[in-house]
């Protein structure tokens, strides 16, 4: 699942999510979460529950990873969608639809997004 060289992209998320929440986290509970999920999730399905968490959550706190999973079994869901979708015979999907389904998935592009319409002086 996660290596290594997937700790700093991991945090920094964590990080955007701690500062979106104003949730205070001490390190010892951001290595937890590093702990819990490093085995679990790949940082792509890591950085889209984090978006998610991000988007619709309403209380400010960070969801336990638990919750977080949630968001995680969204993601595989929709790629497994996908996948289907590319495998079907041509003409019974368009371009137009795939091309939709994956952009959905363009996790950098949505953290920028949202983060920018908190903060849109940021940069």
């Amino acid at each position: 699942m996660m290596t290594l060289d997937d700790q700093p992209r991991f945090f920094q998320c964590l990080a955007e999510m701690i500062e979106m929440f104003q949730d205070e986290m001490n390190e010892v509970r951001q290595r937890s979460y590093w702990q819990i999920m490093r085995d679990h999730v790949t940082l792509a399905e890591w950085q889209y529950a984090c978006t998610q968490a991000m988007a619709r959550e309403t209380f400010y706190k960070v969801p336990l990873p638990a919750h977080m999973t949630e968001y995680v079994r969204e993601y595989r869901k929709g790629i497994r969608e996908l996948r289907q979708r590319a495998e079907m015979p041509d003409g019974s999907h368009t371009t137009e639809e795939l091309l939709a389904l994956r952009e959905s998935f363009d996790l950098p592009g949505n953290v920028r997004k949202l983060i920018q319409s908190v903060w849109p002086e940021e940069h």
